[in-house]
């Protein structure tokens, strides 16, 4: 009876250090910031070869390229066709926008939230969102002013603030057809955080009740740098899947990777 005592208080002991182990530190707004400004500043940049995976109202399509993508919000991304050749150069500056088709023969130069942008790249997210596309694909999300810390039971911390922006959207004229209007709009952004290892998992961006975007960061690599991911954009129905392989970090770009250069017989349009 006292050797059946022995090993019920031994199996309690070790139930209560197993519970225990799964509990997670507390940890305040501004240890949490420090901590994911610590990670942003070691990926400053990235290249590295690329599976791009979208799907559209209008079909799935899949396609091999690379990416370079700068803290600074830029980001150069060229896509290749199945013999290696590259079809179309995409390179973004802040909030300019350049892009050459060699297939179709054009170059173009356009602002980046240029509707006519959305049709062509429709993965882009606007930049009325608040956010650098090169910040996006690093996972360097700094959380906004007043972020205020939520901390639920399942292992995640979430970040959440609200920024007052410019949002595009599509509404119905007069005449029925279409159009693009543009209105102050109050956005709720959130951020959730692994309590454990501190790495991003997701960023949101809400309007009221609309969801405007969603990131999903699904693998990171040992070394700090995302390996998988996926971009979701609900009012476009537009899904883009990124892979990356082969990465180089924080390598120091000459800054001619991130202009094109335009060859003969290619035309010229400003968007």
């Amino acid at each position: 009876m006292t050797i059946f005592k022995g090993v019920i208080a031994l199996l309690f002991l070790f139930s209560a250090a197993c519970a225990g182990s799964t509990q997670f530190k507390k940890i305040n707004l501004e240890q949490l910031q420090t901590r994911l400004l610590g990670q942003f500043d070691e990926r400053q940049s990235v290249s590295a070869d690329t599976v791009l995976r979208l799907e559209t109202p209008q079909g799935k399509l899949q396609q091999h390229g690379s990416m370079v993508i700068s803290r600074d919000g830029q980001m150069r991304l060229d896509i290749r066709g199945p013999h290696g050749g590259v079809l179309l150069v995409l390179v973004i500056d802040g909030a300019k926008l350049y892009f050459l088709d060699l297939q179709a023969g054009r170059y173009v130069e356009s602002a980046t939230d240029n509707q006519q942008v959305a049709e062509v790249f429709p993965f882009l997210p606007p930049l009325s969102l608040g956010r650098q596309w090169g910040d996006m694909l690093l996972g360097n999300i700094e959380p906004g002013e007043g972020a205020k810390l939520q901390t639920p039971d399942s292992g995640e911390h979430v970040l959440v603030w609200e920024q007052m922006t410019l949002v595009s959207k599509m509404v119905k004229s007069k005449t029925g057809l279409d159009v693009w209007s543009q209105k102050n709009a109050l956005l709720e952004h959130r951020l959730r955080v692994n309590a454990q290892n501190g790495k991003v998992l997701g960023y949101t961006i809400f309007s009221k009740s609309d969801q405007l975007l969603k990131i999903d960061y699904e693998k990171w690599r040992s070394d700090g740098f995302i390996e998988q991911m996926k971009i979701v954009l609900p009012q476009r129905e537009t899904v883009l899947e990124l892979s990356f392989r082969d990465v180089q970090k924080n390598l120091d770009f000459s800054p001619n990777i991130f202009k094109l250069k335009v060859p003969k017989g290619v035309r010229k349009e400003i968007w």
